[in-house]
């Protein structure tokens, strides 16, 4: 997950708010209702979403609910 995100482990507490700012700002939205869903249980599903490293690059993920 650090190595996906391009963040250092020493440097990046996981959590609901600093993952959600790596998501991009067009896709936060849906993505946050897509998690909503899966954990109570509504979708099963696959989606695709864009994060913003620190670095500034872009990596696209594929998450299965």
């Amino acid at each position: 997950m650090y190595r996906i995100h391009g963040v250092a482990p020493s440097q990046f507490v996981p959590n609901a708010d600093s993952l959600s700012a790596l998501i991009h700002l067009d896709e936060r939205i849906a993505v946050r209702e897509q998690i909503a869903a899966a954990f109570a249980g509504r979708v099963v599903a696959e989606f695709e979403f864009r994060v913003i490293r620190p670095d500034g690059s872009e990596r696209h993920i594929v998450a299965v609910t």
